[in-house]
């Protein structure tokens, strides 16, 4: 999650791999390039063009032999989700279909992969579905002697408070905390703090819910609007919490999904700001 220092070293890494004439090592950089642009930074439109040209690229004779050349289609499966998922449910589950059929769930992308189309049906309101297909995932996983990833856990509990089972998701993430030992990654910890303050706001233990949300200033983009659909029912039952400082926090979220052409999350985080301003009667804001 160290956004800036990771875009800095793309431009050395790129020119590295085009020197080395080694296109796997320029698949595997484009890549988690696309992972920083994609999934920190919830960009939409203004990845779509290099999300493309990047499938394509890892799908040559030269390239597709590569295993990242399979992670790749969790970039572009991606990129449709930020540009608006419940439109493009269908295109991420086939081509997450497509790529999951070319692998075994000893690999570690089966997973992630997984995940993509997990999102794909929760964004079509397939809950239930979804927590099927994941829950199967997960014991094929299981099954093929991996261990299941801190993403499926995540999408698992997500579906769960979709799901109206708070007290589930809660005890799934108390057995989660149990089994950590020493720090964690930030990318595993702030979404399920995420989470748990989701669950608790949803079941009035709003004391509790905001002792678990993180610092708003400290969040990417892409977490900012979980965050906020996690905060609103917390904010609106205490306005008091409910600071211009934290609208302007809000509002930079929403200017930076539009500068990305993010459309989808522009709407879900305007959604969220309109009531929160109207209750500061910030009115212009509204």
């Amino acid at each position: 999650l160290e956004v800036a220092r990771a875009e800095a070293l793309l431009p050395e890494a790129k020119a590295l791999c085009r020197t080395l004439d080694n296109p796997w090592l320029e698949v595997f950089v484009r890549h988690w390039e696309m992972r920083n642009r994609l999934g920190n930074r919830g960009e939409g439109d203004m990845a779509l063009a290099d999300a493309t040209a990047l499938f394509e690229f890892a799908h040559r004779p030269d390239t597709i032999q590569c295993p990242q050349s399979v992670c790749v289609t969790q970039d572009l499966s991606a990129c449709y989700a930020n540009i608006d998922g419940p439109g493009w449910v269908e295109e991420r589950i086939a081509v997450c279909d497509e790529t999951l059929a070319r692998i075994t769930p000893r690999w570690g992308c089966f997973q992630c992969l997984s995940t993509e189309k997990a999102e794909a049906l929760r964004d079509a309101g397939r809950f239930d579905d979804a927590l099927a297909y994941l829950q199967a995932q997960m014991q094929l996983s299981e099954d093929a002697g991996e261990e299941v990833n801190a993403g499926m856990l995540e999408i698992r509990n997500k579906l769960l408070i979709e799901l109206g089972r708070f007290d589930e998701a809660l005890q799934h993430i108390a057995a989660e905390e149990a089994r950590t030992e020493g720090p964690e990654w930030r990318n595993i910890a702030q979404p399920r703090d995420v989470i748990k303050a989701h669950a608790l706001a949803a079941m009035g233990r709003d004391e509790e819910a905001f002792a678990c949300l993180p610092d708003p200033h400290e969040l990417h983009p892409a977490e900012l609007l979980r965050w906020a659909k996690a905060a609103a029912p917390l904010l609106q039952r205490h306005p008091d919490e409910n600071s211009w400082q934290l609208g302007r926090r809000l509002q930079q979220g929403l200017d930076h999904f539009a500068a990305v052409g993010a459309h989808r999350h522009v709407v879900d985080m305007a959604a969220v700001c309109i009531p929160l301003a109207l209750q500061r009667d910030a009115l212009w804001s509204a």
